[in-house]
């Protein structure tokens, strides 16, 4: 009540209490109320909600929430998929040019940068980003989720907008957006002395290992600057795949018997073998050299992991999982996907791809699992329902 009250700007009234102002506040007039991301604070707004609906006649409710508030009388509307076509996003674009939604005063409102109560400004503004890149500035924003990547860029003194939009997880879209901007803008830019020419300076050259070595490197190596984080490795026929925790995995290709790069990313891995030639730790190569340890961890048997297996459904995504066990492993299957493995980490939370990265399985009173809360980078604890 607090946040409503403060939102439509009630004064402070002692001997009153906040739920009593607020509602005779909201009954003078026909109101629409918007309650957005409740599942944060699912009771108190399902308090507030019946409070005002109860003892008002003019006003009505819109609740954003990944859980249900139970509201009598609600009326569920499940937010299909956002899509966002480029065309969209051009027409977004040229509208900062010439507004015909919104009009000039929203479209000037969206530079304004945030203000600290120091008085100091934010490059952040309206959902832009102010920025300079070689001398221009620009307000730009990007964004991702699952296998999708986005960004676009706009130089107002130039007129000139780039939007970039990819299905690729690996897409560097504003490297690209930059990049194009270069093209069309060069003469604006800062000139940037270009470095001589080197051919093949120092590109690694991919070699062939025995397989009876590779298969010493396989396992799970856990970072020591970041307790929890693994590297697991893993052969598939003469190729060695590595996939960090809540990453893609991605083919790492021989130098030497102990060396391997990526070529997806400016990384490496050096592993390090001890006098009886097994391999305890590695070193990874990147932005830096990060020591990581080898982890033993007991696979759960056939039994325990038949507990999770079953199909789970997620109402929010409109998504259906079907969990099996496989050779030992438990897998999750999807109409769109290829089957993954779903990695024992720690009691009942398990491990899978970037998208997937971790999975805690829920059990009832009796200990029957009933639920998985799937994890990633930007989602946190989505829920997926066992049906059966």
């Amino acid at each position: 009540p607090g946040v409503v009250a403060l939102t439509v700007g009630m004064a402070e009234a002692p001997g009153r209490s906040i739920a009593d102002r607020l509602v005779e506040r909201l009954d003078r007039r026909e109101t629409l109320l918007l309650l957005d991301n409740c599942e944060h604070v699912l009771d108190k707004a399902a308090s507030l909600a019946i409070e005002v609906l109860k003892r008002t006649g003019s006003v009505r409710i819109v609740a954003t929430s990944r859980q249900p508030l139970g509201v009598a009388g609600r009326h569920p509307y499940l937010i299909p998929t956002l899509e966002a076509p480029a065309d969209d996003a051009a027409r977004w674009l040229a509208n900062f040019d010439r507004p015909v939604f919104g009009g000039e005063d929203i479209v000037d409102r969206q530079y304004q940068r945030g203000m600290l109560t120091s008085g100091d400004t934010l490059q952040y503004a309206f959902g832009l980003m102010h920025g300079n890149y070689r001398g221009l500035d620009y307000v730009g924003h990007g964004g991702s989720d699952a296998g999708y990547r986005a960004y676009f860029v706009r130089f107002p003194k130039s007129r000139f907008s780039i939007a970039v939009m990819s299905n690729s997880a690996a897409a560097r879209t504003q490297m690209l957006a930059n990049a194009v901007s270069a093209l069309f803008l060069e003469d604006e830019m800062i000139r940037i002395p270009r470095p001589p020419l080197v051919q093949d300076a120092g590109v690694p050259v991919e070699v062939h290992i025995d397989l009876s070595i590779l298969d010493r490197l396989v396992g799970e190596y856990e970072l020591k600057i970041r307790p929890g984080f693994v590297l697991t490795f893993t052969r598939e026929g003469d190729r060695l795949f590595q996939q960090a925790t809540g990453q893609g995995k991605f083919e790492v290709y021989p130098s030497s018997d102990s060396t391997f790069f990526f070529k997806v990313v400016n990384a490496s891995v050096t592993f390090h073998r001890a006098l009886d030639r097994v391999v305890n730790r590695i070193t990874l190569h990147q932005g830096g050299d990060y020591e990581a340890i080898r982890v033993e961890k007991s696979r759960p048997s056939y039994e325990e992991l038949s507990e999770f297996t079953g199909t789970y459904f997620s109402p929010e995504l409109m998504a259906t999982y079907r969990l099996v066990v496989e050779e030992d492993k438990l897998m999750a299957r999807h109409q769109r996907q290829e089957p993954f493995e779903l990695i024992h980490d720690d009691g009942d939370t398990y491990r899978g791809p970037w998208f997937f990265a971790k999975a805690r399985f829920i059990r009832d009173d009796s200990g029957t699992v009933v639920a998985l809360r799937a994890s990633n980078g930007r989602v946190r604890d989505m829920l997926f329902e066992k049906v059966e």
